[in-house]
């Protein structure tokens, strides 16, 4: 009986052309491979991604410079973003920056915040019984650092100090309060920081307005803050 030999199996590894043995790092190099594909994967997806969701971006108005409350909107307090839709959120459309100019706030409004309907008020900027009237006061005459909202007293001066004291020049008589319940609603920025005049509307009642009107127009009217406001 003849007995077989079995040959042995080898296993097989690339080698060398110069027959020295198995080609180093060939594994690692079909990983490295793999990884970069998943990394160009990951990266085109990625960039889909952000493609789809500007695609669905709305222009929005956002506020671009202060506003305090009760100021009227003019087109230079506001700007137009880009924002993605979110029923959170419900800024006022771009295409409406027509209907809100000439509206007023609320509420201070910051730079760099969206603007929603809830923070302009819905009623008239004046109510009935109140007018507005518009002061340009000299340094003295306005106190520094007012602001809008402010309550002020309206009061007139004399063109003439020495003018008001009485014939005997020993007692000052007070000046007449024209208006003691004003309100200041808005202030020329660029007035403000001329250095010579100050322009302010401010609010009175209907019946103070011919003679906040009159101490205006002869440069007697100055104002006071009130504390506590």
């Amino acid at each position: 009986m003849t007995a077989t030999r079995s040959t042995p199996t080898i296993a097989s590894f690339p080698v060398s052309t110069n027959g020295q043995g198995p080609l180093p790092g060939r594994n690692m190099n079909v990983g490295r491979m793999a990884l970069g594909v998943l990394l160009v994967l990951g990266l085109s997806a990625g960039f889909a991604f952000e493609y789809s969701q500007a695609g669905h971006r709305h222009a929005v108005l956002a506020v671009a410079r202060p506003v305090p409350a009760g100021q009227a909107l003019v087109a230079a307090d506001l700007k137009e973003a880009l924002v993605s839709a979110d029923p959170a959120l419900k800024p006022v459309p771009a295409t409406k920056l027509d209907s809100v100019i000439g509206r007023a706030p609320a509420v201070a409004l910051v730079p760099g915040t969206l603007l929603s309907e809830a923070q302009l008020a819905t009623g008239p900027l004046v109510p009935a019984g109140r007018d507005v009237v518009g002061l340009s006061l000299k340094a003295g005459q306005v106190p520094l650092g007012v602001r809008v909202g402010d309550r002020v007293i309206v009061i007139r001066t004399p063109t003439n100090p020495t003018s008001a004291g009485t014939s005997a020049g020993t007692t000052d008589a007070l000046p007449p309060v024209v208006s003691r319940n004003a309100q200041v609603l808005a202030i020329d920025s660029a007035s403000a920081t001329n250095g010579v005049t100050t322009v302010v509307s401010v609010v009175v009642d209907a019946t103070d307005a011919p003679s906040v009107v009159a101490a205006a127009a002869s440069g007697q009217a100055s104002l006071v803050v009130e504390g506590g406001h």
